[in-house]
């Protein structure tokens, strides 16, 4: 009986070319992974664990087993790296990858460094060429060393041919992050190098670009960063089986996030079209399949699992048949890296910062817009000022590239008028100094009191600027010093519990910080006067909102305005010019009103009968603005 014709063509033979898995005679079979991979325990004979039984069934021409048992998938990734030759021929299966992530990480916080991990295990399985960070594809700036950096805009150029590289970054569980410039100085990509749970070689695409040669400018933005180099894609990768496991069945919660930990894998899979995935399916069965350790598969799972593979990859065949595993499919030619240019359109030095200004009060307040950075990372900002016309030039302060505002309090000369410019250095150098401003020096500020309390434990004494002895106004209480800082031990009475100086001053700005946790029935008396010193303002915390009254006699106040909440530490700013009264809490006016009631020149502070409250850093200066 003569054998059976193949037949020449129509629906016959493309039926009989879809009963094939691959054309796999002949071709080696590679296999990466953990345990799942390599050990031939728990009821399986040896040799047969699924990869093996699927290599058997195909006859592949042969088998490498570089499986690592206890390996999490950063660990994967290090042995892929070092061990996979790019465009080597041939078909690669992954098994698992992920399980021991599972049980030594506990929970799912942890599954960016997974799916990162996995990124860089397919894009090298995948890789036409491997180019090593110390090739002339790349070029270092000023603070690198053996491909390492810390300082903040340190740059280095690097270039590839083709649409689209693997930028190879060791990732660190520190913050860090880098930013990837095009010719021209567009920002192309911000690269995370920090924040993962292990230290390993991630992968990060850049694609897009078109055929040709390409560069492109890295400068570290925080952190240290560690480059490694670059991954070339390959135009016929190898087919890449990942075996993914299914529920153990160990417990619910473990279950739970292997299942999180592969969704998140598979995030990065479509970067990756010759990678076929496998999962289980409905003939899954923890209780049957799983050996006596829960973990590793018996005889009957890894028959199972091979059984798997070779169904989903059978439908994977019409996508499946370009790459390097084809039998007649030939490597690619050899990679060969160009150096990169940088020159057209480069990074410049940044411009000139615009709109400067420059306002007087009792100090020179400088604003202005930041400069366009000149496509680098920008570092600092100077500031210059010299007597106006004259042009001589001194540094005032160098300032972070987040500032828009400075003021410059000391060297300047009451009713003498200056110049001021801004620049900006970025990682090539310093830009153009900016347009000038002008401004007329005001009085300096000068303290007329102030006291940080920062002394011995006990009587309050005076202050430590100016000498005023502080003073029991009214009421019943105790005013000590405690941990420096100024704590008013009120007892119950008829009476408010004031402390005073009087420094001879009305107007002016007073400062104290609050510490007293209750926030209310405390605050400042300013403006004292009277028999007794009855009569004044009170800014007070009034069952946590800030209010501004005046005290009219013992026990008898009116509110004027109310500021909003007040917070532990809160600090409290008094501007106070003839009539004029601004609260600042913080930095931030709250309080702006005019009354001209009272005008005496004791200021302190001020506690309600019966409680208790804590002071810090007392000022009173002679700024009215």
């Amino acid at each position: 009986m003569p054998f059976p014709q193949i037949p020449a063509s129509g629906a016959g033979k493309q039926a009989l070319r879809n009963t094939q898995i691959f054309p796999l005679e002949g071709v080696p079979f590679y296999i990466f992974g953990d345990s799942y991979g390599n050990n031939p325990s728990q009821n399986a004979d040896v040799g047969t664990l699924f990869f093996d039984r699927f290599a058997n069934r195909h006859r592949v021409a042969s088998k490498t087993n570089l499986a690592v048992a206890g390996t999490r998938s950063d660990q994967v990734a290090a042995a892929v790296l070092a061990g996979w030759t790019p465009n080597t021929r041939g078909l690669v299966g992954l098994a698992d990858c992920l399980l021991n992530d599972v049980f030594q990480y506990p929970d799912t916080s942890n599954a960016p460094t997974s799916a990162l991990a996995m990124r860089t295990i397919l894009a090298t399985l995948t890789a036409r060429a491997k180019v090593t960070a110390q090739s002339a594809a790349v070029v270092y700036g000023p603070g690198w060393a053996s491909s390492v950096a810390s300082a903040a805009g340190s740059y280095f150029d690097v270039a590839w041919t083709g649409d689209s590289c693997w930028l190879l970054f060791t990732t660190t569980t520190a913050a860090g992050s880098a930013e990837v410039r095009n010719v021209g100085g567009a920002l192309a990509a911000t690269i995370a190098t920090g924040g993962y749970a292990q230290a390993f070689t991630g992968a990060f695409l850049l694609s897009g670009y078109g055929a040709g040669n390409h560069t492109v400018r890295v400068s570290v933005a925080s952190g240290t960063v560690t480059f490694g180099g670059l991954l070339i894609p390959s135009a016929n990768p190898p087919s890449v089986i990942w075996y993914k496991p299914g529920g153990l069945g160990r417990s619910g919660a473990e279950d739970a996030r292997l299942a999180s930990y592969q969704a998140a894998c598979a995030a990065v899979l479509t970067d990756f079209p010759t990678l076929v995935s496998v999962g289980v399916d409905n003939g899954w069965s923890s209780a049957i399949m799983v050996g006596t350790d829960t973990i590793h598969l018996n005889d009957a799972g890894n028959a199972y699992a091979a059984q798997r593979i070779t169904d989903v990859v059978r439908s994977a065949i019409p996508t499946q048949r370009q790459g390097l595993n084809r039998l007649s499919a030939a490597s690619e030619a050899a990679y060969t890296s160009p150096a990169p240019s940088y020159a057209s359109g480069s990074p410049s030095a940044p411009s000139a910062p615009t709109g400067v200004s420059a306002t007087t009060a009792r100090q020179v307040t400088l604003a202005w817009t930041l400069p366009t950075d000149g496509g680098a990372t920008l570092i600092s900002q100077t500031i210059q000022s010299s007597p106006a016309g004259a042009g001589t030039w001194t540094d005032v302060a160098t300032i972070d590239v987040a500032t828009t505002s400075y003021s410059v309090s000391t060297g300047l000369t009451q009713g003498s008028s200056y110049d001021f410019r801004i620049r900006a250095t970025n990682s090539i150098g310093a830009g153009t100094y900016s347009s000038t401003a002008t401004a007329t020096a005001g009085a300096p500020v000068v303290d007329y009191a102030s006291d940080t309390f920062t002394r011995s434990d006990g009587a309050v004494g005076s202050t430590e600027v100016g000498s005023y002895a502080w003073t029991l106004a009214q009421g019943t209480g105790d005013w000590v010093i405690a941990s420096n800082q100024l704590k008013a031990n009120s007892v119950p009475s008829l009476n408010a519990n004031d402390l005073y100086i009087s420094d001879g001053q009305a107007d002016g700005t007073l400062k104290m910080k609050v510490v007293n946790p209750t926030l209310n029935n405390h605050g400042m008396v300013f403006r004292a006067t009277g028999t007794g010193n009855v009569n004044g303002y009170i800014l007070w915390a009034s069952n946590g909102t800030l209010t501004l009254s005046k005290r009219t006699a013992a026990n008898s106040y009116t509110a004027l305005a109310t500021g909003g909440a007040v917070a532990v530490n809160d600090q409290w700013e008094l501007i106070l010019s003839g009539s004029s009264i601004k609260v600042r809490v913080n930095g931030l006016q709250v309080i702006s009103i005019t009354d001209a009631s009272y005008s005496g020149t004791r200021h302190g502070f001020w506690v309600n009968a019966g409680f208790t409250a804590v002071f810090d850093n007392f000022v009173h200066n002679n700024a009215t603005t």
